[in-house]
Parts: structure tokens; C-alpha cells; sequence
């Protein structure tokens, strides 16, 4: 009787084996799909005048995983002074007054907005003195770069809140006036 449990146990031992091996197998491979990643370039300059090209230096930008307009119309981020909701009434009230907050009610909805920005944030980053930041690896998909620059503290601004899809271990993008969401600059 004896040997007979001692095959069952060593049968049982061998298949829980072989199923571990299999797993052990497997899994990495899933990783290694799961895990490839790419690193985002990005330069950010505006043309001013004519020929006027000034790097946008010193400015946060974020990688989210959606668009501003639908993460703030599904948080129910209320528009300040009775604005219609529409993708661009939020993409430009978020863009002027993230700076120019000048009622409570501007400021409960900048406080509002960055709520329920918080969770959808994947990265943020600084660019330096040149307009050049890089953010960290993150999985290949699709991402929001969003970002407002101020060019003066009197009117002009630009935002944007552009959909990238990051396919390649390396991508770059360029942020100008061309691709912003909204840009209020005096000419």
C-alpha cells in the first residue's frame, strides 16, 4: 500500500511540477508583450512674431490617459460664469484661468478641474531652458500630452491637450501653435 500513495504523491508532485514549469514559461513571455515600453521627447516652442520662435521653458506638461474636455465633463467639473460645456469651453477656461484665476468661482473650478485631473495623470514633467523634456517609459498605447503655457501675464496663452500614440520604443513630438487645443495670442 505504501508505494501505491507514494506514486499517487509523486504523480501528484510531478503534475504540480509541470504545471509550475509551464506557468514559469509562460508567464515571462506574457511580460515581456505586456512590458514594452516608449519614451516621449517632447520640444515646445511658439512663434510670436514673424520670426519670433521662443521656446516654451519651464512649463509642466502631463501624460495623461484621456482628453481634458471628457475627463472634466465626467467628473462633473462645472464651467465657470455659466459657459456652455463643449470640449472647447473646458479646454479654454482650464487654459486661462490654471493662470488668471480671478473669482472664487474661477478658482473652485481650477481646484475642481486639477481633482479630477489627479487620477488620470500618468507623468508629469518640467521642460528646461530649451523647451525639451522627456518623459519616463510608459507602456505603448494611446496618451494625452496636456500642457498650458502662458506667454504673458497680460492675455496670451496656449493649451494643449493632444492625442499621441506611442507604437516605437522612442517618440518625439513637437508642441507648437499648429497642434495647440486653443491659443489666445495677440499678434
Amino acid at each position: 500500500m505504501r508505494p501505491r500513495g507514494f506514486a499517487a504523491a509523486g504523480t501528484c508532485v510531478f503534475l504540480i511540477f509541470l504545471i509550475v514549469s509551464i506557468s514559469a514559461q509562460t508567464k515571462p513571455q506574457k511580460r515581456a508583450a505586456d512590458s514594452q515600453n516608449s519614451t516621449l521627447s517632447l520640444e515646445v516652442a511658439l512663434r510670436l512674431q514673424s520670426e519670433d520662435v521662443k521656446p516654451v521653458a519651464e512649463t509642466i506638461f502631463y501624460l495623461l490617459d484621456d482628453s481634458l474636455p471628457k475627463i472634466l465633463r465626467d467628473a462633473k467639473v462645472k464651467l465657470p460664469r455659466d459657459v456652455s460645456p463643449s470640449d472647447d469651453s473646458y479646454v479654454s477656461e482650464f487654459g486661462k484661468l490654471s493662470q488668471y484665476t480671478g473669482s472664487r468661482e474661477d478658482s473652485q473650478f481650477i481646484d475642481h478641474a486639477m481633482a479630477a485631473l489627479q487620477p488620470h495623470i500618468i507623468q508629469s514633467i518640467k521642460t528646461d531652458s530649451s523647451g525639451k523634456a522627456q518623459f519616463n517609459p510608459v507602456p505603448v498605447g494611446n496618451y494625452y500630452v496636456m500642457g498650458t503655457a502662458h506667454v504673458s501675464m497680460v492675455c496670451c496663452f496656449v493649451i494643449w491637450n493632444l492625442k499621441i500614440e506611442l507604437k516605437s520604443p522612442q517618440s518625439s513630438v513637437i508642441l507648437n501653435r499648429d497642434n495647440a487645443a486653443y491659443a489666445l495670442i495677440s499678434r
